[in-house]
């Protein structure tokens, strides 16, 4: 008598291996087709182009509704892209496996023919012609030339666009240059400093290497500071998020400032060195090096050069190189019967902005017809005072040294600053004054003058040593030279050196 022979659990797990890898196999042959298509459905777009840009990032430009968008490779816009472009191939959901191979296909044509184009974040430069991105779904930007400016469709590589950068409203061609001074209607700014302010605005619609100031809004509650920062912030970049907080980690502040042209920090009560020292390289252009992800070695280098501005009750910076490179507008209290409902007042401000910004293009036009003047006695912000003083000649004939003016008193602005945020100058400054008294001079070895600092000094941020407070004044010598205090080195005496230190009177 036989037995029926029973299948083994072994058969039954060996025969679903083999389904599986039969599925696998057939998924990945799936998979494959997909992406076969899809590449070389994307390959014979009309206009298609990958590329890396000047950071090394991975970019496409594609057609969508007759025009082009530029977007990152492994962008949100350009995935669903592919998808829709697949599915209506395919007449069916594609995988993410065949849009994933298809990224990773472009990508590894754009490193093997090394094609890189330089983008540029709502503004640009190129040989003697500026654009402005209108971020439009038109790809419109404004040129600007020696003869004038016109409203064109861009469709060469030359924006990012951003998903937090909002559309420019369009210029007017009907607007005068004294449209300008229109925005005075809108922006709490004092007399004294508006035309610094409108070379400021003017200046910011400016690309290329020129370095542009950080504007810094200080005044007491009620000033209209923020409201004065967004409407800057809308004249020039209008974003989603028009004032930002400062974050605390420095690849943040870096993201931030590469994806903003015009960045606001609203409401800063305080600024450490490491953050004072990136808002400077976001000034004058500068990079961080972070990794991709925390699990591996490979880095992006994200770099950034932007238009910064900050505001607070007061101005909370130590860094004497930040207060150095700032324009500071201190603005007053607004009173009651001055104010306007905040709604009112945007809407009146968007019905005054096409002829702004037209008169700001036509200021614009003008600087690159005029022909330069060679300035002498520069302050620090050489490049700015250089072009803002075109710009005050364009705005009104013969108020180049107004501005020049302004931008002097700014300077004394900076020293006060710079002064008034450390403890170490103010101590310094009133012991030297003791010790001169009715004199003129005094030489005093750094021992003695630190012992003399001391007692002031209890309680508060001081220097441990002689040898750091002569370092302390040495970073702020330039703005004790402004208060009138004079320092320097004199002969060595047994081993160490004195140093005489004058007081002057202007």
């Amino acid at each position: 008598m036989h037995k029926k022979s029973i299948p083994s659990d072994d058969g039954k797990i060996n025969d679903l291996k083999e389904n599986n890898k039969d599925a696998n196999k057939d998924s990945k042959k799936s998979n494959k087709k997909e992406a076969d298509i899809l590449y070389q459905d994307i390959m014979k777009l009309k206009g298609f182009k990958a590329f890396k840009d000047q950071y090394d990032n991975y970019f496409v430009r594609y057609p969508v509704d007759n025009r082009f968008e530029i977007q990152p490779i492994k962008s949100r816009d350009f995935n669903d892209f592919l998808h829709s472009r697949l599915q209506n191939k395919i007449k069916r959901l594609p995988s993410d496996e065949s849009i994933k191979k298809v990224q990773q296909g472009i990508q590894s044509l754009i490193t093997s023919s090394k094609t890189i184009q330089k983008l540029n974040n709502r503004v640009a430069a190129k040989d003697n012609i500026l654009l402005y991105d209108l971020s439009n779904r038109n790809n419109e930007i404004v040129k600007i030339t020696a003869d004038g400016w016109s409203i064109d469709t861009d469709n060469s590589i030359t924006f990012y666009r951003w998903s937090t950068q909002k559309e420019q409203i369009k210029p007017l061609k009907e607007s005068c240059i004294d449209d300008i001074y229109k925005l005075f209607n809108y922006v709490n700014v004092p007399k004294e400093q508006q035309l610094l302010y409108l070379v400021y605005v003017v200046s910011c619609f400016i690309g290329g290497d020129f370095s542009r100031p950080i504007s810094d809004f200080v005044g007491e509650k009620g000033a209209a500071k923020t409201t004065t920062v967004r409407m800057t912030n809308d004249l020039i970049d209008p974003t989603e998020c028009d004032t930002l907080s400062i974050p605390s980690k420095d690849e943040d502040i870096a993201i931030i400032l590469q994806r903003h042209w015009f960045v606001s920090f609203d409401n800063i009560s305080t600024i450490s060195k490491t953050q004072s020292d990136l808002l400077c390289k976001g000034a004058t252009g500068g990079s961080i090096e972070k990794r991709k992800l925390y699990s591996d070695i490979d880095v992006i280098i994200c770099k950034f050069k932007s238009c910064i501005s900050l505001n607070g009750t007061t101005l909370p910076i130590e860094e004497d190189d930040l207060i150095d490179r700032s324009i500071i507008f201190e603005v007053e209290r607004i009173s009651p019967e001055n104010r306007k409902q905040e709604s009112e007042l945007w809407k009146e401000f968007y019905e005054a902005k096409p002829l702004i910004l037209g008169a700001v293009f036509t200021i614009l036009s003008k600087v690159l017809s005029s022909k330069k003047t060679v300035l002498e006695n520069l302050s620090r912000l050489a490049d700015f005072e250089a072009i803002g003083f075109q710009i005050a000649e364009i705005i009104e004939p013969g108020k180049g040294e107004e501005f020049r003016k302004q931008l002097k008193e700014n300077v004394k602005k900076q020293n006060e600053e710079a002064l008034n945020n450390n403890e170490t100058a103010r101590i310094a400054i009133t012991v030297i004054r003791e010790i001169i008294g009715d004199g003129i001079e005094a030489m005093l070895f750094p021992k003695e003058l630190y012992d003399k600092c001391r007692p002031y000094a209890a309680g508060k941020k001081f220097p441990q040593s002689d040898a750091w407070l002569m370092r302390e004044l040495f970073k702020l010598k330039s703005n004790l030279e402004s208060e009138g205090i004079f320092f320097k080195k004199e002969t060595r005496v047994n081993n160490r050196f004195p140093y005489t230190f004058t007081i002057k009177q202007f």
